[in-house]
């Protein structure tokens, strides 16, 4: 059985990752990206999500955002609610109070959370 990994964005860190799974085996692997975007093209086998609906389609068991923080205004809470959890790279978004809150009453009603890696801030690991 594979897992199956949302990945939102397809710049550097989204392509390393989504390649990395690929090598690795035992992955179904979903690039989010804005409709109309260039990376389409670069996606390889992954299935291309351009809309809430097409991520509750392909059915992550996670989410890992990779594009910054307005792709985690704009996708974080629609990952939240189908109560998978959501790795956040992008943290400095956290700083955004409303955003914060948003993405933590939904983490709650979804009954999922999110996850900090600790190689985002700086000096933890």
């Amino acid at each position: 059985m594979s897992r199956r990994v949302a990945i939102v964005g397809h710049g550097a860190i989204g392509r390393e990752l989504a390649g990395a799974l690929q090598a690795r085996g035992g992955y179904e692997i979903a690039v989010v990206l804005r409709a109309g975007s260039k990376a389409a093209g670069e996606i390889g086998e992954a299935t291309l999500v351009t809309d809430p609906a097409a991520l509750a389609a392909f059915a992550p068991s996670l989410v890992v955002e990779a594009a910054g923080a307005g792709a985690v205004r704009e996708w974080g809470p629609a990952s939240l609610a189908l109560g998978v959890p959501l790795l956040l790279s992008s943290v400095g978004a956290l700083h955004d109070e409303a955003l914060r809150a948003m993405l933590v009453a939904a983490a709650e009603k979804a009954g999922t959370r999110r996850e900090l890696p600790s190689g985002a801030l700086a000096g933890l690991d």
